[in-house]
């Protein structure tokens, strides 16, 4: 999640994305079809962005506000990340 003026940085960015994972689709080659399309879908909404906005709040706000304000503003039910998905390699440099 990098900014115009920052995309000549070389670090890692993160951001987060709620994706609704298509679990309901049995052809594996289709359901990995419907999260590339759902994950492109969502890059188009800006999501991710507002997320990167939401961290920036999160770091000069308490804890306890930040995620009050985002449970609420989602409407979402748990209280933490079930699966965390990336494609940052793990092996070393």
């Amino acid at each position: 999640m990098r900014r115009q003026d920052e995309r000549h940085l070389l670090d890692n960015r993160l951001a987060s994305m709620l994706l609704q994972l298509p679990v309901e689709i049995e052809d594996p080659a289709e359901r990995l079809r419907a999260v590339h399309q759902r994950v492109a879908d969502l890059r188009n909404s800006h999501e991710a962005e507002a997320a990167v906005a939401v961290v920036e709040l999160a770091a000069a706000e308490p804890y306890a506000a930040v995620s009050f304000l985002i449970r609420n503003a989602l409407r979402l039910p748990q209280r933490a990340i079930a699966t965390v998905t990336t494609n940052v390699s793990a092996e070393p440099c």
